[in-house]
C-alpha cells in the first residue's frame, strides 16, 4: 500500500494498491522492491491494536513500515506490543501510543534506513487506580527496542541490545535517551503537558 498525497499533490489521500511502475510514487516513497532484505516488515502502529477491520488494513501502508531484525519483531517488541494492549484495559480514558525509531548508519538496498532502536510510549488519560502491580506503568510509560545486536560505538542510549532486548522505562528517561541519540540541544516532550490525567476509580 501506498500514500498518493506524496507522491502527487491534490491525489486522493486514500491509500492503495502499490503501481507496478509510477516514478512519482518511487521518488517519494519506499516500494516493496526496496523491502527485499532479511529484514522484516515492522509495524509502527501495530495491526493488533486497531479493533476495526479497515483500521488494520491502514496499517500495512508502507509509510508505517520500517526495517526490523526478525528477531525483535516477532520477539521482544512483538510481546512489548502485547503488553501495551493489555495495559489499555486499564484506561478509563483515551490512552495516546506514539512509537518511533531512533537512526542509524545502515541502509536497506541503497535507499530505505535501517534504525538502530524503535521507541514507544504511551499516555492513558483516567485510569484505574486500584491496580497496585502495575501502579508504576500509570499514567505514562515507555520503552526502547533494540534492532541492532552489538551497540555502535559510542552510542549514547541507555539500553540493552543483547537478544533485540526492549527495555522498559520512564517517560522522562525515554526522553532522555532520544535527545541524547539525536544530539539534541532542548528537551523532548512528547506529550502535550507530560500527559494531562485525569483522576480514575
Amino acid at each position: 500500500m501506498y500514500e498518493p498525497q506524496l507522491a502527487n499533490p491534490g491525489a486522493n489521500p486514500e491509500m492503495q494498491l502499490l503501481p507496478t511502475e509510477d516514478i512519482n510514487v518511487i521518488n517519494s516513497q519506499a516500494v516493496s522492491e526496496d523491502y527485499t532484505s532479511n529484514y522484516t516488515r515492522g509495524h509502527l502502529t501495530p495491526t493488533m491494536h486497531q479493533r476495526t477491520l479497515e483500521d488494520r488494513e491502514a496499517t500495512f501502508t508502507l509509510t508505517n513500515i520500517v526495517p526490523q531484525r526478525e528477531g525483535s519483531n516477532s520477539g521482544p517488541w512483538g510481546e512489548l506490543e502485547k503488553k501495551v494492549l493489555n495495559r489499555k484495559t486499564f484506561c478509563q480514558g483515551d490512552m495516546y501510543v506514539i512509537t518511533g525509531v531512533m537512526p542509524g548508519n545502515r541502509q536497506m538496498n541503497e535507499k530505505v534506513s535501517v534504525p538502530d532502536y524503535l521507541w514507544s510510549a504511551y499516555c492513558c488519560t483516567k485510569y484505574k487506580t486500584k491496580i497496585q502491580k502495575l501502579r508504576p506503568k500509570f499514567p505514562t510509560y515507555a520503552a526502547v527496542g533494540s534492532n541492532i545486536e552489538e551497540r555502535p560505538e559510542h552510542d549514547p542510549v541507555e539500553v540493552k541490545t543483547q537478544d533485540f532486548a526492549v527495555t522498559q522505562m520512564s517517560l522522562a528517561d525515554l526522553e532522555r535517551n532520544l535527545k541524547a541519540k539525536l544530539r539534541l540541544r532542548t528537551p523532548v516532550s512528547l506529550f502535550a503537558g507530560g500527559c494531562t490525567v485525569t483522576k480514575g476509580d
